[in-house]
């Protein structure tokens, strides 16, 4: 790894962009931040952006803070959570954030099942969105219930009508 990075800011590249967790652990785990964090410190001059375990605002902005490195980026934290991004700019301008309304939340979902209903045939479809509700289940008011609910449907008719029940 760091005779990657050495050769690579050898080469006169701009930014790096790393990730905190390492194949030998198979992905799982906490992302290590200070390997994050030792990348900066190593290479001073490059650009370093970091990934890994940032979930929500507070997760962001503190792993930005301690790691003292030039950036982040949203991966995981995105999934079915396309909201996290106006979270993250309030917070870190010093606002609050609001929560979407439940129409721009259903009209959001609807939106993006419809583009997976194009992918792929309607079963398929609807087992592959189901990765993407609990994150946006997160801000439904009854969201456990819900999350349950629609995680129980089969055809894509079913959990659009769900959809538009639950977030009217």
């Amino acid at each position: 790894f760091w005779t990657i990075l050495q050769a690579a800011d050898d080469e006169g590249i701009d930014a790096v962009t790393v990730h905190g967790r390492v194949v030998i652990n198979s992905y799982r785990g906490k992302a290590d931040w200070n390997v994050v964090s030792q990348v900066k410190q190593k290479f001073p001059s490059l650009t370093v952006i970091g990934s890994g375990d940032l979930l929500s605002a507070p997760s962001a902005w503190d792993a930005l803070r301690d790691s003292k490195i030039d950036g982040i980026t949203i991966a995981r934290g995105a999934i079915g959570n396309p909201w996290i991004f106006s979270e993250l700019k309030a917070y870190f301008d010093g606002g609050k954030y609001e929560s979407p309304a439940i129409k721009e939340q259903r009209d959001v979902i609807l939106n993006h099942f419809e583009l997976v209903c194009r992918l792929y045939p309607d079963k398929k479809a609807v087992r592959y969105f189901r990765k993407f509700l609990p994150g946006y289940c997160k801000y439904q008011p009854q969201r456990k219930m819900v999350l349950l609910s629609l995680m129980d449907e089969q055809t894509s008719e079913q959990l659009i009508e769900k959809i538009r029940h639950f977030y009217q």
